[in-house]
C-alpha cells in the first residue's frame, strides 16, 4: 500500500460542498492541513460553524470560511457563487 503523503497546497482555493459532516468534513480538514484556502459550502450555518471549529482545532490553523449554499435552490447556488466572487 502506498505511503500517504501530504502535498503543499498553499495558494490553492477549494470549495467543499456538504463539508459539515462525513467525507466532506474530512476532505476539508485535510485540505486545510495541506495549506489550501478552504470554503465550507453548507446549507446549515450552525452545523457549518461547528465543523469549521472542529477543523481549526484539528489542524491548528484558522477556521475555514463559510458559504451558505442549498444545492436544491438555483437562487441559493447563484447567491453563493456571487458571494464567493466578492470575497
Amino acid at each position: 500500500m502506498p505511503k500517504h503523503t501530504t502535498r503543499d497546497l498553499t495558494g490553492k482555493v477549494c470549495i467543499i460542498t456538504g463539508a459539515n459532516t462525513g467525507i466532506g468534513e474530512v476532505a476539508a480538514r485535510e485540505l486545510v492541513a495541506s495549506g489550501a484556502e478552504v470554503f465550507l459550502a453548507c446549507r446549515s450555518a450552525d452545523r457549518a460553524e461547528a465543523a469549521a471549529q472542529r477543523i481549526a482545532e484539528a489542524t491548528g490553523k484558522a477556521a475555514p470560511a463559510l458559504l451558505p449554499l442549498d444545492l436544491g435552490s438555483y437562487e441559493s447556488v447563484r447567491a453563493c457563487a456571487e458571494l464567493f466572487l466578492r470575497m
